[in-house]
């Protein structure tokens, strides 16, 4: 997987200007973005703005949650 599916409608993609972040996760590997989990395991309204890729045990609650 390259470039992330959600990333047109992304909060974070859309909005944050670390490039080192986008490339990382949005750009080479969405599977390791937990915004992307959520989107994957919920629905695109779960995904709370804040929600950084790298907080995980953040997206694994908003999961358990749904």
């Amino acid at each position: 997987m390259d470039q992330c599916e959600f990333l047109e409608t992304c909060y974070f993609a859309k909005n944050v200007s670390d490039a080192g972040l986008k490339e990382s996760y949005c750009d080479s590997n969405p599977l390791r973005c937990a915004r992307f989990m959520v989107y994957q395991g919920a629905e695109a309204s779960k995904v709370p703005d804040d929600l950084m890729p790298d907080e995980k045990v953040k997206a694994y609650e908003i999961l358990a949650n749904s």
